[in-house]
C-alpha cells in the first residue's frame, strides 16, 4: 500500500522518537533497510506523515522480512524470520481485541452507573476480559521466556501481591504490607 515514498526507521527515548535511517519504498512496495547491527529493542517504521507500526529488533534475528498494510497496521502485520516479532504481534492483537470489548463495556457501565444490577453485570463481564489479557501474557511469557518481548511484558504486568499475614484476631500483622512488598 505505500509505494514511492520514504519510509523511516526510528526508536522510542522517554516521549521522543529519534530517526534510525530512512529508505525509498519502491514502486513495487518493498523497502529494505540495511547496515550496522542496532541495538536490541522498540523500533517504529514510519510514513512520512508519522503513520507507524512497531517492530522488535533482536541481536539473535538480525534479518527478517515484514509485510503490512498502513489500512491496519496490527492487523496486517506479516514477519517472517522473527519469532520476537510474530509473538508480539499476536499479543497486540490479542490485546486489542479485548480492550476495544472492555471500552465498549465501559461505556454501558457508565450510561447504566444508576442501575445498581447492570454495574455489576457490566464490572464482572470488564474483570473477567481484564483477567483474560493478564492470563495470556502470563501464558505467552512462560511460553517464550528468553525472548525480548516476554521480559517487556513482565515488566509491565502488576506485581502480583500475596495475602498479608493476619493477627489471630483477623486484624493484618503489617497494615503496610502491600505497599512494602512492591
Amino acid at each position: 500500500g505505500i509505494k514511492d515514498t520514504n519510509l523511516i526507521l526510528a526508536h522510542h527515548f522517554a516521549d521522543q522518537k529519534y530517526v534510525d535511517d530512512t529508505v525509498r519504498a519502491g514502486h513495487d512496495g518493498w523497502a529494505v533497510f540495511k547496515g550496522d547491527s542496532l541495538e536490541g529493542g522498540i523500533y517504529l517504521i514510519a510514513t512520512p506523515n508519522m503513520n507507524y507500526f512497531e517492530i522488535i529488533i533482536s541481536e539473535k534475528e538480525p534479518k527478517f522480512t515484514i509485510e503490512n498494510d498502513p489500512a491496519d497496521w496490527v492487523k496486517n502485520f506479516k514477519c517472517t524470520g522473527s519469532q520476537e516479532n510474530t509473538v508480539f504481534y499476536e499479543y497486540l492483537r490479542y490485546i486489542t481485541k479485548n480492550n476495544l470489548e472492555i471500552a465498549a463495556l465501559k461505556n454501558h457501565l457508565d450510561a447504566n452507573k444508576d442501575n445498581k444490577d447492570s454495574t455489576e453485570f457490566y464490572s464482572k463481564k470488564i474483570e473477567a476480559l481484564q483477567k483474560l489479557n493478564t492470563d495470556f501474557v502470563k501464558s505467552e511469557t512462560a511460553k517464550y521466556p528468553t525472548l525480548f518481548i516476554s521480559e517487556l511484558l513482565n515488566m509491565m504486568r502488576d506485581v502480583e501481591i500475596p495475602e498479608a499475614a493476619k493477627n489471630p484476631d483477623g486484624s493484618p500483622v503489617d497494615s503496610f504490607f502491600a505497599y512494602h512488598y512492591n
